[in-house]
């Protein structure tokens, strides 16, 4: 790939043991287009617009690697392009309302979406929840129909590591699994919908009340979205103002809650259990 006018536009603060970035991206010809470098050699020229992204591949990477930089972050990358604000999030659908779950990678986001799946609930988003405002309702758009899990989330839903097949990858340590939720098993929400509640799923505790759940202070739930908005790294101060000015509209209509899953995977359902009931019990005053 030829490199013209390349000019350093952002650099990710985790490296590999060879001391490279997990991610660097460049501007090229004066900013027309962004070239993404993978610390796996991967790259990708998306233009300035996000109308088109053009992909060099590596000899050993293999397809499933490209599809799963395009549906994660390219995809985030290319929304931010278009304004678009999306939570760091998977999410399923309760009684037509979207209920997400944020917080950082490992926490659980997926493993959680997928233990819904299993008790039979839609799902609409694996990690990336893209939000449209309409009048004083925030959409969650739905993503692709799967679900990526590790092989001790696959071993703690399905009761063997090799329950379901393994994404093939050239990236070492590789080990996600993919969880097909076009299969007759499960549910797929393919249109928009109002989200109702976003869980933070906290640090996972060994203490006996786990899984259980907690208020957030108002000042509490605002940096928790703020901090869990994908590729916040690309926002000027302009886009700053306006996504900010978007999450508080949100926390006027939207809780945002703490969820403290168990250490141990056995109660992974009564997490389940837990924000059903918590959810249930949100809906009350609306009842009466």
């Amino acid at each position: 790939m030829e490199r013209r006018q390349e000019q350093n536009w952002f650099t990710s603060e985790i490296y590999n043991e060879a001391g490279i970035p997990y991610l660097k991206i460049s501007l090229l010809d004066f900013g027309m287009y962004f070239l993404l470098t993978y610390n796996d050699g991967a790259e990708f020229l998306i233009e300035h617009s996000g109308a088109n992204i053009y992909v060099t591949s590596r000899k050993n990477q293999s397809l499933e690697d490209v599809v799963t930089y395009l549906v994660g972050p390219l995809l985030g990358f290319v929304l931010r392009l278009r304004t678009v604000t999306c939570l760091h999030a998977s999410a399923i659908v309760i009684n037509n309302k979207v209920i997400a779950f944020t917080g950082d990678s490992g926490t659980g986001k997926s493993t959680t979406a997928a233990a819904f799946a299993r008790l039979g609930y839609k799902v609409l988003s694996d990690n990336m929840i893209p939000i449209v405002e309409r009048g004083f309702n925030f959409l969650a758009q739905p993503a692709y129909p799967h679900l990526r899990l590790r092989g001790g989330a696959v071993h703690a839903l399905f009761g063997s590591s090799d329950a379901l097949p393994l994404i093939e990858s050239a990236q070492p340590d590789w080990d996600k699994r993919f969880l097909d939720l076009n299969d007759v098993s499960y549910k797929f929400q393919r249109n928009p919908l109002p989200i109702a509640v976003i869980y933070q799923l906290d640090n996972r505790s060994e203490n006996n009340r786990a899984p259980y759940i907690e208020e957030l202070p108002s000042a509490q739930q605002k940096i928790c979205l703020e901090v869990n908005t994908y590729k916040n790294y690309m926002l000027d101060s302009r886009m700053k103002e306006l996504e900010y000015a978007l999450l508080g509209r949100m926390l006027k209509q939207i809780q945002v809650r703490n969820l403290v899953s168990h250490t141990d995977p056995a109660h992974l359902y009564k997490l389940c259990e837990a924000v059903l009931q918590d959810y249930d019990e949100l809906l009350v005053p609306f009842r009466k």
